[in-house]
């Protein structure tokens, strides 16, 4: 199938230039004949249809035009996200999950729980700051 179509573009392509060697050459320039060849060989061409955007995309766009802004926080991050949730609307609802005060203590219970199960006294000897992020990894595993 795709011999078909090569020969079908070859013939043409001649075709095409066919057409341009017919035509008057003593009032056509070079750059008059290249722009009809153009034209005629372009509206055969299928047209294809811009690729759609994805969600992922659209994020990625939303995190660098962040990370570009310049704008300073002048009454706390809650009140600069509620201003600025119509231009980061990903970002805005990543930043209010993650700043909001929890109703109950149950999820620092959870945290806690989960910290004893990996703080145990095979793994007293852990540094700090390796407890940290495995509880944090523990906590969000869920979430990835």
């Amino acid at each position: 199938m795709a011999e078909n179509e090569t020969l079908e573009c070859i013939t043409e392509h001649e075709r095409i230039l066919q057409e341009i060697e017919s035509t008057d050459t003593a009032c056509v320039g070079p750059t008059l004949r290249l722009s009809v060849w153009l034209n005629s060989y372009t509206r055969r061409l299928p047209h294809h249809p811009p690729k759609k955007e994805t969600a992922g995309d659209s994020a990625k766009k939303e995190m660098e035009k962040y990370l570009r802004d310049t704008t300073t926080i002048q009454s706390g991050p809650l009140a600069w996200w509620k201003h600025n949730s119509d231009r980061y609307p990903k970002l805005a609802f990543a930043a209010k999950y993650c700043l909001c005060v929890p109703a109950t203590s149950t999820p620092s219970e959870r945290i806690f729980s989960k910290a004893g199960y990996i703080v145990n006294k095979t793994r007293s000897s852990l540094l700090p700051e390796n407890v940290d992020k495995l509880i944090f990894l523990a906590h969000n595993m869920k979430r990835v």
